[in-house]
């Protein structure tokens, strides 16, 4: 049997604070967080997400950088072009390290935005996949 929203509240809140009755929108701001912080342990898969709207010019560097999607969590994978190989997702701090080798990625999360290092020779589609919250 499900177990109704007006249950819930029922019995989480009204149980644990002695018959108390808290604000509605504070219960609903907790469950939400409460469903976040479940969603964030791992990346379920009915929120992997890919964008390609991001696109790689010739003549992009590992200074190029690109927008997150605004429902951005965290990264799965990055494909470029038409190539199913992987790139691999480097560190911010080491993104001078690579600034010259292929197939690498980062994440400015400060700003939401990543780049991939190397330089482009031509235009291509990049495909992020990643988990939304």
């Amino acid at each position: 049997m499900a177990t109704t929203s007006q249950q819930l509240y029922d019995n989480v809140f009204i149980k644990v604070l002695d018959g108390e009755r808290p604000d509605v929108d504070l219960a609903r701001m907790l469950f939400n967080n409460a469903k976040n912080i479940m969603e964030q342990e791992r990346p379920w898969r009915f929120l992997i997400k890919e964008d390609s709207s991001q696109a790689r010019a010739s003549g992009d560097t590992y200074l190029t950088m690109k927008t997150l999607p605004t429902d951005f969590n965290m990264d799965v994978g990055v494909f470029v072009g038409t190539s199913t190989l992987e790139y691999d997702s480097i560190g911010f701090e080491q993104r001078r390290e690579y600034q010259s080798t292929g197939r690498h990625y980062y994440i400015d999360l400060g700003n939401s935005q990543f780049a991939i290092t190397g330089n482009a020779s031509q235009a291509e589609t990049i495909y992020m996949q990643y988990v939304m919250f």
